[in-house]
């Protein structure tokens, strides 16, 4: 779940008022709160989920690490807002080798970006034997919102980032249950 055989990550929410930090860590009982906290941001720093002031939103993320006693610098977090496309669509059922050959064809159809401006993934929601018929959750999200993010995390306190997903509202919106479930981070 942490990745890279960590103990300990960070959620990270960067918000248009402020910036909340999670530090999980792996124990002998479970995963545990190990340090959390919230730092305000002042308005038209991060607008339409887009950092405007990447030296304003680092030097906050610093200050909430250092405030909270956050020490682990494994950092995972979600993109949201107009660069970021989700999208379910329906296709023939075919094996994982075939929808892999196939995706960036379907997706030259339902993502408004050029694909060489995005981050493409996939993640197929349901399949049932015998229906000729699955749904596929098709995910884009424009390079420049991850660069964005990453080079935020880089000048704060260089900060790794392991993780990025799709909001959760989407995960819950579509109820992903299949036997064939195809989860797949963006490591940076």
């Amino acid at each position: 779940m942490f990745g890279f055989g960590s103990k300990t990550i960070v959620g990270l929410d960067v918000g248009s008022s402020s910036i909340k930090a999670v530090e999980l860590k792996r124990g002998r009982n479970g995963i545990e709160v190990a340090h959390l906290g919230l730092e305000p941001l002042a308005p038209d720093i991060v607008v339409d989920s887009m950092i405007v002031d990447s030296g304003t939103v680092s030097s906050a993320i610093s200050k909430l690490f250092t405030d909270n006693a956050i020490k682990t610098k494994n950092v995972a977090t979600a993109v949201s807002g107009h660069s970021v496309i989700v999208k379910k669509i329906s296709l023939p059922s075919m094996s994982d080798q075939e929808l892999a050959e196939t995706i960036q064809k379907e997706a030259a159809q339902h993502i408004p970006f050029d694909l060489d401006d995005v981050n493409l993934d996939y993640q197929i929601l349901s399949e049932d034997a015998g229906n000729p018929q699955m749904d596929v959750l098709l995910v884009a999200v424009k390079k420049d919102k991850i660069l964005n993010y990453t080079n935020v995390l880089s000048m704060a306190a260089r900060l790794r980032l392991l993780w990025t997903s799709m909001p959760s509202r989407y995960r819950t919106a579509t109820n992903t249950t299949t036997s064939r479930r195809r989860v797949r981070w963006w490591h940076f």
